[in-house]
């Protein structure tokens, strides 16, 4: 726990100089971002399960850990962009047990003034390992219906690269693998994001 709030401090760092740097360069962003590109994100984040009992719903103790995404897309205008994307968590809780899930999607990305600020969702499939909240064993599901989330902004590096800042997420159908009714499992943290424009 310790290593992963040290670490998700540094990260914090990180993402300030970018914005600091970025702030600069905004100033003298023209309209880019065309054609095939490829990107990735890697960061920090938590680990997320949901689920509903006769009590109520449950929202389960999360565990902290890495995030990383990996993308392959088309940009058809500066505003919208369609991407295959890889999504994919993993750490390891109190009891050395280790969760790994991940999550293959089709994604559309918005920036709403062409460049900057960014809104991507998509949907696809995935699975993996998570330890069940009442017996403490791992678990593993597998072909579940995924969907994700990213909102952050970017500056333009070169004519063909860009670093932004995103805060992430993905979520899967955990298909009753926990017992109870709306369970769900996923991830969300903060990540740094490269796009490389071909």
């Amino acid at each position: 726990m310790k290593t992963a709030n040290a670490s998700t401090r540094v990260l914090l760092a990180l993402a300030l100089i970018t914005i600091a740097l970025g702030t600069s360069l905004s100033q003298a962003e023209e309209v880019r971002g065309k054609g095939l590109f490829i990107g990735v994100n890697a960061g920090f984040g938590s680990s997320a399960l949901h689920y509903k009992t006769p009590l109520g719903d449950v929202t389960d103790d999360s565990v902290d850990g890495a995030l990383g995404a990996l993308r392959f897309g088309y940009a058809f205008s500066p505003k919208f962009a369609l991407s295959l994307e890889g999504y994919g968590f993993g750490a390891t809780d109190e009891n050395e047990e280790d969760w790994g899930i991940g999550a293959g999607l089709l994604a559309v990305t918005w920036h709403p003034c062409g460049h900057g600020l960014f809104l991507r969702v998509g949907v696809g499939a995935g699975g993996g390992d998570f330890i069940h909240p009442v017996t403490g064993l791992k678990t593993t599901i597998e072909e579940r219906g995924a969907g994700m989330f990213s909102l952050g902004y970017d500056w333009w590096l070169s004519d063909s690269t860009t670093l932004g800042l995103a805060f992430d997420g993905f979520i899967l159908d955990a298909g009753d693998a926990i017992g109870f009714e709306e369970d769900a499992v996923g991830a969300h943290g903060l990540t740094l994001q490269f796009n490389w424009y071909l």
